[in-house]
């Protein structure tokens, strides 16, 4: 199966770019309501967890990721306008 952008958002923020970014990287674009949907696509998959607004819930975000079977080979994370 190809690669695409999967997203999985646990809020709002930046909900309006993600088609745009998927096209700019040239993938299709996937939004996931739950984390056993990324799961179920399997490997191969740019996979993007958003918590802007809540940051504090990015390491509990990460945490039910890997134990729906998702693992990281490069995890980056990156902070628009905080401190």
């Amino acid at each position: 199966m190809a690669a695409r952008l999967a997203v999985w958002a646990l809020s709002d923020s930046f909900s309006g770019v993600w088609e745009d970014v998927a096209a700019m990287a040239g993938l299709p674009l996937r939004i996931c309501s739950r984390p056993d949907e990324l799961a179920a696509m399997g490997a191969g998959n740019l996979v993007v967890l958003v918590v802007a607004g809540i940051e504090e819930e990015a390491a509990a975000g990460l945490e039910v990721l890997r134990a729906a079977g998702i693992r990281a080979g490069n995890i980056h994370v990156d902070s628009f306008g905080g401190a």
